[in-house]
């Protein structure tokens, strides 16, 4: 588990480095609203590629989306020192603000 955290926050330090670097030309697309919001994730995708989507491709992709995101954080057995730990780093990363470490943003 202490890897798999590590890890993480590796990704996320280079997350923001991209962030830092090119600015609004990086768009968060949470996992959770891909599968939630299928329809609307993708036309504000390509709504920032500045790309044109028929009705038809946002349809045929939504019938391949899931109905719920998974929660596998739910699968494993976190120690209460590991869930301080992630939830004090989550703060150093501003695209992590609205996640708590019970639940997606709404």
């Amino acid at each position: 588990m202490e890897n798999i955290i590590t890890l993480y926050f590796k990704l996320a330090a280079s997350n923001q480095r991209l962030r830092e670097r090119y600015g609004d030309a990086v768009i968060d697309i949470p996992g959770h609203e891909t599968v939630l919001r299928p329809k609307e994730t993708l036309q504000r995708l390509c709504d920032h590629l500045s790309v044109t989507c028929s009705e038809d491709y946002f349809e045929k992709c939504s019938e391949v989306m899931y109905g719920t995101p998974s929660v596998t954080r739910d699968k494993v057995v976190w120690s209460d020192e590991q869930i301080k730990r992630v939830t004090d780093m989550m703060k150093n990363y501003p695209f992590l603000k609205d996640y708590s470490f019970d639940g997606y943003p709404s």
